[in-house]
């Protein structure tokens, strides 16, 4: 599955640019230039990044990234811009990166981001098996014995479907999983 970026600034050039930057690389590139028509556009298109200037008309990228992201949580946001900014946590901005900016440097934070997007956050065993009854979020049984914190939900899961997934992590299979995990949450 190809990732999806989607590119946010006002100045055309900077998006051709951009567009030039990843046209022979293993990705998806869409363009906008008025961060409202990105918005509207956000729930169809479901990008796995979102790269947008910070200074443009009528929103600003800090507030169009934290906009993006209470539409789509797992998309991971990158600020460019070429003004300094200080991003704090309530920004939702996984990094800030300045213009110009280094081709190389913005691909390898695409790679990673990108692959950040379908991963796990953390695994860790369920100290109490008693606790808020809890069931397995993929097969239902009262025996949880872990939980899986993603970037934006936890899910509870048992042994066997949690090697299940850890046996899935990496194959084609995985995003299947990672779909009916968030269904069941969504």
């Amino acid at each position: 599955m190809r990732k999806i970026i989607l590119a946010v600034d006002d100045d055309k050039n900077i998006l051709h640019c951009l567009e030039r930057s990843f046209r022979h690389k293993p990705y998806d590139f869409i363009a906008f230039d008025s961060p409202i028509q990105a918005l509207l556009s956000l729930p169809r298109i479901k990008p796995h990044v979102i790269i947008s200037d910070n200074r443009m008309p009528h929103i600003l990228g800090v507030d169009f990234l934290s906009r993006a992201r209470n539409m789509n949580q797992r998309c991971l946001r990158i600020l460019l811009t070429g003004y300094s900014y200080d991003c704090n946590n309530n920004d939702h901005i996984d990094k800030v990166m300045q213009k110009p900016w280094q081709s190389d440097e913005l691909e390898f934070e695409i790679a990673n981001t990108s692959v950040h997007h379908d991963r796990i956050i953390v695994s860790i065993p369920v100290q109490s098996r008693n606790e808020d009854n809890r069931k397995c979020s993929l097969c239902g049984s009262d025996s949880v014995t872990h939980e899986v914190r993603y970037d934006t939900f936890t899910e509870c899961l048992c042994e066997e479907c949690h090697l299940k997934l850890d046996s899935f992590t990496g194959s084609y299979l995985e995003p299947m999983i990672m779909r009916q995990m968030m269904g069941n949450v969504l």
